[in-house]
């Protein structure tokens, strides 16, 4: 890139007027709550959820509390749970909701600890459960599976009800309810689906339901959710890395995924990641339930993310425009029995470990924290730190992009702003196919009327660079017009401290107020006035 003309992204404007759906504004509405086509917002103020899947039931109960306190130090702040049937209903007319089952106490504990929560009460899962979390009754019933037979849903009408009398009061703390899961072509059935589960006593500010594989769901009834991996052990042992995992690694507006749950359906097309709508609805904002926060392994092939891995990803879908980051799994468990787990011998493709689904998640099975959770949690704090701006400020692409997954010379970089300051996020890692350094470069932001040119001199990326630079970003009363290193939070006072992270291998550079000056990384405050 050497000698080459500046990288140029000219800040997009919202396409889409402001909307509010009837969802958690007019139906079940809670004070306080409200959802937009572009983000969810409390007491007014637009706020990026951070979600991370724990199954309450794979984790024995005298350790929800810890798991629950690590996930908020990691940044979390909805904690998302399969309900399975099958580990609640051995036989039909029977429901066990003690010990590690009782998901009252797991919700009532969830709330203590200052996190929300969304329940995923299927009722089928998946979740690499034996019948994707039916019992086994069920699953031999002489029934149209997943659709609206009627002998069908009257097992799943005793199945909600008996799941909200568990919870009691405890469900009016809900923050969301996920039907279904991975569902293609069956939107009158979510619709019939989440009548009986309001018709059980069940509800919540949102309904929500996985989006991807091109999935028909039911205009205005459901907040599509959409994922991201890596890497997968659904594919075959032999196979390469494949290109519905390597998109993950690139800045596009493309949020549907055609290999998540390809084991189980027929894979169907999507829309090429070189277009695309910046959000995959005119009615709800783009947001994700399963960012893999690790990945299972299966006895024919195991994967294994690196902390580097699982992060650039994530940090991908916040450069995207991400309104809510959703991860699978964010706290590994333990199948609470044997034979739970889906298997050649259950008629699936895969065959998983009878009992440990570590998944390589932040928070291991046995609690253990892996690398990806500090990764994680410097993205974590700046959403939490900045998320009020950036949920406003939709994702442009840059002029030049990526011609694809095979492009390792083109770098890879978006914009989000708000038309007057934003944040240039930089993506330059992969697994499996290592990246050069890039060569020479510098940035040019159109934001307006404002051109802005940085930093004063090219510069080299190096391999494994996952960068968030401040553009025009007012912080304290002063306006730094860019910055070469990371935006990490803002420390609270009677004058706000931004703090930067200098990225490896990447000299820092402020400007301020017209003047340019390199910084030495150090703990130490560096006062505006003394760029000057």
């Amino acid at each position: 890139m050497s000698g080459h003309e500046p990288l140029s992204v000219r800040h997009q404007a919202w396409a889409i007027p402001l909307r509010r759906p009837r969802m958690s504004n007019v139906e079940d509405a809670r004070p306080g709550l409200s959802l937009t086509n572009r983000y969810l917002s409390r007491d007014g103020v637009p706020v990026i959820p951070v979600s991370g899947e724990l199954h309450y039931s794979r984790v024995p109960r005298d350790r929800w509390a810890e798991r629950l306190r690590q996930m908020k130090a990691g940044g979390v702040t909805v904690v998302a749970s399969y309900v399975f049937w099958l580990h609640h209903s051995p036989a039909r007319g029977e429901a066990r909701f003690d010990g590690g089952l009782d998901v009252a106490a797991f919700v009532d504990l969830v709330g203590e600890t200052g996190l929300d929560m969304v329940l995923r009460i299927g009722p089928w899962c998946h979740g690499e459960a034996r019948n994707g979390g039916f019992p086994d009754w069920v699953q031999q019933a002489p029934v149209r599976h997943r659709t609206d037979d009627p002998t069908y849903l009257e097992m799943v009408t005793e199945w909600f009800g008996q799941i909200s009398a568990a919870l009691g009061r405890s469900g009016e703390k809900l923050l969301g309810i996920q039907l279904e899961n991975e569902l293609y072509d069956q939107p009158q059935h979510l619709v019939t689906l989440k009548r009986l589960a309001r018709e059980a006593g069940l509800s919540a500010p949102l309904w929500t339901a996985t989006a991807w594989g091109g999935a028909d769901l039911p205009a205005e009834e459901v907040l599509p959710l959409y994922g991201g991996y890596g890497d997968g052990f659904w594919v075959d042992a032999d196979a390469p890395w494949d290109p519905t995992f390597r998109d993950h690694y690139f800045f596009s507006h493309v949020w549907d995924d055609a290999g998540i749950g390809a084991d189980v359906r027929r894979a169907q097309a999507i829309e090429a990641a070189s277009g695309g709508p910046r959000t995959p609805s005119e009615e709800f904002p783009a947001a994700t339930c399963e960012l893999g926060g690790g990945m299972a392994t299966a006895y024919h092939r195991r994967p294994r993310p690196a902390a580097l891995d699982v992060a650039a990803i994530a940090h991908c879908k916040i450069g995207n425009g991400s309104a809510w980051q959703g991860y699978y799994m964010y706290a590994g468990g333990t199948n609470p029995g044997p034979d739970l787990q889906e298997s050649h011998a259950t008629g699936y493709p895969n065959d998983i470990a009878p009992l440990g689904y570590d998944f390589h998640a932040p928070v291991g099975e046995a609690g253990t924290l892996a690398p990806s959770h500090a990764e994680l949690r410097r993205q974590h704090a700046f959403l939490s730190a900045f998320g009020g701006s950036l949920a406003e400020m939709p994702s442009s692409l840059p002029d030049v992009r990526p011609t694809g997954v095979e492009d390792s010379s083109t770098l890879r970089w978006a914009l989000r702003s708000d038309g007057s300051s934003g944040f240039v996020f930089v993506s330059w890692h992969q697994p499996h196919v290592p990246l050069p350094s890039c060569r020479g470069a510098r940035f040019t932001t159109v934001l307006g009327d404002r051109e802005i040119t940085f930093p004063s001199a090219p510069i080299d990326i190096p391999a494994g660079t996952l960068a968030r630079w401040p553009v025009h970003l007012t912080a304290g009363g002063t306006t730094v017009t860019y910055a070469t290193a990371s935006a990490l939070t803002l420390l609270p006072g009677d004058v706000p401290t931004l703090v930067l992270v200098a990225d490896p291998g990447i000299d820092p550079e402020i400007a301020v107020s017209g003047s340019v000056q390199a910084v030495t990384p150090g703990l130490e405050p560096l006062r505006f006035g003394d760029l000057d």
